[in-house]
């Protein structure tokens, strides 16, 4: 069992991490997670000072999508035995609303800011059932 939680995005040279990760031996169980190409990285185009996905060469080199997944996934040899869906997105996008509005918020602000904390595991739930959050969960198979 090889695991790996928000790490492959942070490599210079994902290529070599794969061409590595294709010589384990067959049956080994591969579980990662990576950031998805999803609603929070619209919402960093909306709002530059939100940026917990960005692509920057800095936090994140490499951001994943459900083609590159599957792109990678066929070309060095591994099966997908699961995958779950559950990111963060209303997380950091309260961190940002927090930082941004502070303490000087009104009192419909802070109204709209504890109605989205009250309320975030069901947002977060809306994003990611309709597989647009910004994370996946994998268990692949070497073949």
């Amino acid at each position: 069992l090889f695991c790996s939680f928000f790490v492959f995005e942070h490599i210079d040279q994902p290529e070599l991490l794969w061409d590595e990760l294709s010589k384990l031996e067959k049956g080994t169980l591969l579980y990662f997670a990576v950031p998805l190409y999803g609603f929070s990285v619209l919402f960093d185009e909306l709002c530059k000072t939100h940026s917990p996905r960005r692509f920057d060469a800095w936090n994140h080199t490499q951001l994943y999508t459900e083609e590159s997944l599957k792109y990678l996934r066929e070309k060095f040899g591994f099966k997908t035995i699961a995958e779950w869906r559950f990111g963060q997105d209303f997380e950091d996008l309260l961190i940002s609303a927090n930082l941004i509005v502070g303490d000087a918020n009104s009192k419909v602000e802070k109204r709209i800011l504890k109605s989205m904390r009250d309320t975030i595991d069901s947002l977060q739930i809306a994003l990611d059932k309709s597989f647009i959050s910004d994370a996946i969960h994998l268990i692949w198979q070497k073949n």
